[in-house]
């Protein structure tokens, strides 16, 4: 199986705009690239043959491929839409399979890169890891066989993914992956992160 990874980015002053109440913009855009550093060396994994970073930022694209990523413009500047022309640019560019995860899980590990690709090499054609919340997506794998599936990320990612699957016949696989839960869009999630930061790494 020849598995890429996508991580695609927001424009730094757009992201985590819900955490102005208590991060002001120059910490914000730190803790983005701080996020996003995780993440991309967590996917330079053996299991994952490339990692593209989707940004409409050219200073982050050359930031990330520091990090071992392979840039791609975002011409589109709407997730799904970047989602979709990434998606078509990674078959173009020989994979099999594919997944998607965000840039603000930074808790990912080895072992949830792993599992994701364990469950695509097994013959699942969707693989979803929801939020903590159970209706966000916070990784998303496609085989080729589900090219069709439409990126539905936003409220209520996770039921619209596991709909669009199960409309076309397939039955996704959920994955419980708790150090992938975690996605820092509010303060209560930034204060969580920062206290297993303390603990994990102290």
């Amino acid at each position: 199986m020849n598995l890429h990874a996508i991580v695609p980015l927001k424009r730094l002053h757009q992201a985590k705009s819900r955490l102005a109440p208590v991060l002001p913009p120059e910490s914000r855009r730190e803790l983005v690239l701080e996020m996003l550093e995780r993440v991309l060396h967590t996917l330079q994994h053996p299991a994952v043959a490339a990692v593209w970073l989707v940004s409409a930022e050219p200073s982050v694209l050359a930031l990330g491929s520091t990090w071992g990523a392979l840039p791609l413009f975002d011409h589109t500047q709407e997730l799904n839409d970047a989602l979709t022309y990434a998606r078509t640019t990674v078959w173009e560019a020989g994979a099999s399979a594919l997944l998607v995860i965000p840039a603000d899980v930074p808790l990912i590990i080895p072992a949830d890169v792993a599992a994701l690709a364990t469950a695509l090499a097994q013959g699942s054609d969707v693989v979803l890891v929801p939020d903590e919340h159970g209706s966000g997506t916070n990784a998303l794998g496609l085989r080729r066989q589900a090219n069709d599936i439409p990126f539905c990320f936003g409220p209520a990612s996770a039921h619209q993914h596991r709909a669009e699957a199960t409309a076309r016949g397939l039955t996704p696989q959920h994955l419980e992956l708790p150090t992938l839960a975690l996605d820092i869009d509010l303060p209560v999630n930034l204060y969580a992160y920062r206290t297993l930061q303390r603990v994990c790494y102290s």
